[in-house]
């Protein structure tokens, strides 16, 4: 995933997910976190204003992902 994020999405890509760090270090693009909020405007007003591009949902068994951030991108239209 790290080399196809690298590979497909120009230098200036914002992307958004769990583990910021070492997905920085990995994939050489900004990276940022999300707000940790059970209010779903809030964490996407969160992505808003960090102008993300790209919202990565990881499976690593942090249990914010699956309380925060899926339900705000579930209710969010396409």
């Amino acid at each position: 995933m790290v080399a196809t994020l690298r590979a497909n999405t120009p230098q200036e890509t914002i992307v958004a997910c769990r583990k910021s760090g070492l997905l920085y270090v990995m994939g050489a693009r900004k990276v940022v976190g999300y707000r940790f909020s059970l209010d779903a405007p809030e964490v996407i007003q969160g992505l808003v204003d960090d102008q993300v591009d790209y919202v990565i949902v990881d499976q690593l068994g942090y249990s914010s992902t699956s309380r925060y951030l899926v339900p705000a991108i579930q209710r969010q239209p396409a």
